[in-house]
């Protein structure tokens, strides 16, 4: 793994409590864990032989930043010139969820408040939250048949998987009845 041309930096939010910061920093460590493993380390073992999971190849600062600051940047980042950096953002409306369940669905309902969505839309974007995995191998299947439509067999299985968050609402209603 060669690093030394890499870099990495947090801006956090200054005027957040510190157990916040510290839980924001986290969840940010954890997705770019998951966004680029090939710069988390190898593991080692210590003198007593006991495993240590790899950590990060580089320095990760943390910057303090004002709201306004922060979406500057991350507005900066969405533009094309930056399109090869990994950026991970974790907003207020996450911050405040217990699950990622809970987070999908508010964010959602965040999204339809700007653009309408049908009941059949919310169902296949809940399923693709849920189920991201399934979704896109589904999508890949699609794609690698450079299909110019969606065949009645491939929005078939869409339509499965999408039901499958709808069975799992129902579920969850009638366990919460008991």
């Amino acid at each position: 793994m060669d690093t030394k041309d890499e870099k990495c930096v947090m801006v956090i939010d200054s005027s957040l409590p510190l157990g916040i910061i510290a839980n924001t920093a986290a969840i940010m460590g954890i997705t770019l864990g998951r966004e680029r493993p090939d710069v988390v380390g190898a593991d080692t073992t210590d003198r007593t032989g006991r495993r240590h999971p790899g950590i990060i190849a580089f320095p990760v600062p943390i910057l303090k930043g004002s709201p306004e600051t922060i979406r500057e940047i991350r507005e900066k980042l969405y533009q094309p010139e930056f399109e090869g950096l990994t950026a991970v953002d974790f907003s207020d409306l996450a911050q405040g969820c217990k699950t990622y369940e809970e987070y999908a669905e508010k964010m959602l309902a965040a999204y339809s408040r700007h653009c309408p969505l049908s009941a059949s839309d919310i169902i296949l974007l809940e399923g693709m939250n849920l189920y991201p995995e399934k979704f896109l191998r589904l999508v890949n299947q699609y794609y690698n048949k450079r299909r110019a439509c969606v065949s009645p067999a491939m929005q078939e299985r869409l339509t499965a998987a999408a039901g499958e968050q709808e069975n799992g609402r129902r579920l969850r209603e009638i366990l919460q009845g008991i």
